[in-house]
């Protein structure tokens, strides 16, 4: 069974929680990170795992924009991703994507991102203040390009990026 819920809200315990999209990046101060966690540990299973999604590298801290158009003929768009401000005193960035549409309309800012950039050591850190015991970063895979291919290993030793993805696994237990 599949359940949509705010993990705020404590919940009937379940086997896996997906905090996926960064959505956990919202929580600006590390009380509110903590707090989150706890409550996400107190509605797993004793044997559950919390997952979550996470991304760094040097392109998170420098303001840029990164275009990529997909489709073909009528189906063309533009999409945008604007990595608009970042503050290095408290690691909070305003990001934005925007489209822009083959008939030249242009949803500007169709979605926004008020975030904290959390690094890896820093959520491992709050998860095991949360209660959690174990956490495993699995370590996004270059392809033949240089860019991610979608295969995650687990790691504990990485080279930076401008760019990477990463998946955190946490266990109760």
């Amino acid at each position: 069974m599949v359940r949509q819920k705010n993990v705020l809200t404590k919940t009937i315990p379940c086997d896996l929680i997906g905090a996926l999209n960064f959505s956990y990046w919202i929580f600006k101060k590390r009380h509110e990170l903590i707090r989150y966690f706890r409550q996400a540990k107190k509605s797993l299973k004793k044997d559950g795992l919390l997952i979550l999604d996470c991304v760094g590298g040097t392109e998170m801290i420098e303001e840029a924009v990164d275009r990529h158009t997909y489709g073909r003929g009528k189906n063309r768009f533009t999409y945008e991703w604007r990595h608009e401000s970042y503050n290095p005193i408290n690691n909070e960035g305003f990001f934005s994507i925007s489209f822009k549409l083959k008939n030249g309309k242009k949803l500007d800012r169709a979605f926004t991102y008020d975030w904290r950039v959390w690094t890896l050591q820093e959520i491992r850190e709050c998860l095991s203040e949360a209660g959690f015991k174990n956490s495993w970063v699995y370590w996004e895979q270059d392809g033949p390009n240089g860019e991610g291919n979608g295969i995650f290993k687990r790691t504990e030793v990485v080279h930076n990026s401008p760019v990477w993805l990463a998946m955190l696994v946490a266990s109760r237990i």
